[in-house]
């Protein structure tokens, strides 16, 4: 059966079918007023890197990599990397 013109594709929706839209790691990130750098290094800490790869792959220091860490932690809430991974388990990566 087709789904209705209006409706979201079922991949779009939160897991487990409530309906509700995921939200991109992007949208995430606005919401919770990440600058574009931290936005960067959030969308490195969603795949699994460390401060120091992150510092690697963004040309900054070890401790502006740190900085950028806790600031995203401090923004969205979380004191920690598993506590941010079950946060956004939901976004659409």
């Amino acid at each position: 059966m087709p789904a209705d013109a209006g409706e979201e594709p079922r991949s779009s929706r939160v897991p487990g079918g409530s309906g509700q839209r995921c939200l991109s790691s992007e949208e995430f990130a606005a919401d919770h007023n990440l600058t574009s750098r931290e936005c960067e290094a959030f969308d490195l800490m969603l795949r699994g890197h460390d401060a120091k790869s992150i510092s690697e792959a963004l040309v900054i220091s070890d401790n502006i990599a740190k900085a950028h860490i806790r600031s995203i932690y401090a923004k969205t809430g979380v004191p920690t990397r598993q506590e941010l991974s079950v946060a956004t388990e939901h976004l659409d990566r």
